[in-house]
């Protein structure tokens, strides 16, 4: 799994541990007596997001920004009905959603069919997108592109 860099604040200084009142170094130290334990590494954080978007294979060209749930067509959250060949996408044809900095398509269309790498996606059903992916509702292709 990838995960993408993620930058981080300058972390203030570790508590002094294993010294005394005066700051100089204990040779060793008992438990409880006036000892600092180490800090806890804190675990890396996971983004919640990852922009994503949808580039139309054809002329003019055309992108279309997509976020976790929304849903593709002539009349969903990602309208493409701009597009000259939209006639033949449903009004929610597919719908993207991002679980664990992984996005999924799944095929919402009745009518006309979905497909991912050439492959149809039956209705109702969900496949994993890569970057790169080619998705194609009806006759209209789309790369699929998730930012770094």
């Amino acid at each position: 799994m990838n995960v993408d860099p993620v930058e981080v604040e300058d972390a203030p200084p570790p508590p002094a541990w294993n010294k005394g009142p005066e700051g100089e170094k204990k040779a060793g130290g008992k438990v409880g007596e006036n000892f600092t334990s180490r800090p806890l590494i804190r675990p890396t954080e996971v983004l919640t997001t990852r922009p994503a978007r949808l580039e139309y294979i054809g002329s003019p060209a055309y992108e279309f920004k997509v976020q976790d749930g929304d849903t593709v067509g002539r009349a969903g959250d990602v309208n493409v009905s701009a597009l000259e060949r939209s006639r033949y996408i449903s009004g929610q044809h597919a719908s993207f959603h991002l679980n664990r900095g992984v996005w999924y398509l799944k095929s919402l269309s009745q009518t006309n069919k979905t497909y991912l790498n050439g492959e149809e996606v039956p209705r109702g059903s969900s496949r994993e997108l890569a970057d790169g992916d080619v998705i194609t509702m009806a006759n209209t292709n789309f790369t699929f592109r998730v930012s770094h």
